[in-house]
């Protein structure tokens, strides 16, 4: 008796999940079709062909980029920057040097408007 009782629930569980397999198959089904929709309407939309469509997916669904391709720095080895001599001292502090290149610190600029960089700073070697 208490086999039975245990075969008969069984007996329902298994049929419950068989008419739930069914239900999903169907719910699926009607879900696929609206995307299918969706996608027809695109296709028709922006008048895409097939080979657009191969194209796309086995390039594995990813847009093709356009516009420029991205720079990729070569290999090459890297020259060795060379060091500028100065061509300018601080008359106030003589371990502030200038190479004439860039930005000029400040006290550069400032004799520079005063118009004393060119003459009283050139250091010559």
């Amino acid at each position: 008796m208490v086999t039975s009782s245990y075969e008969a629930k069984l007996k329902k569980i298994r049929d419950n999940r068989v008419r739930l397999e069914e239900e999903e198959k169907s719910l699926l089904s009607k879900m696929n079709r609206v995307h299918l929709d969706s996608v027809v309407d695109t296709i028709k939309k922006y008048s895409l062909s097939l080979d657009d469509i191969k194209a796309a997916l086995e390039a594995g669904g990813q847009p093709s980029r356009r516009g420029r391709k991205p720079k990729v720095k070569d290999a090459k080895p890297t020259k060795e920057k060379k060091t500028v001599a100065p061509k300018y001292r601080n008359p106030q502090n003589s371990a502030e040097e200038w190479t004439g290149r860039g930005r000029a610190p400040l006290w550069a600029a400032a004799l520079k408007s005063q118009g004393l960089l060119e003459t009283a700073l050139i250091i010559k070697q």
